[in-house]
């Protein structure tokens, strides 16, 4: 097993020393929205995500009864993208 840091380190050196290409800004306009709805999405499966395990959590705990988590379930797949 390992412990501590797995991956390298960047460091301020290295990233100075990148060299990016500039995109045309019409391009870069249109990435920065793609990559803003991949964010958003990404969001909202990740608090699905917390949702289903709390929904679980509660039933596993008898707070709810199956039919409550089903109901549940349901509304949470209804919010997915």
């Amino acid at each position: 097993a390992t412990s501590g840091q797995t991956r390298p380190r960047a460091h301020r050196d290295d990233i100075m020393a990148l060299q990016l290409p500039d995109i045309p800004s019409v391009i870069r306009s249109r990435l920065d929205a793609v990559l803003g709805k991949i964010r958003r999405e990404r969001k909202s499966l990740r608090q699905a995500l917390l949702d289903i395990d709390r929904l679980y959590a509660q039933f596993g705990a008898g707070e709810i009864d199956a039919a409550a988590l089903e109901a549940a379930i349901g509304a949470v797949e209804s919010r997915l993208p």
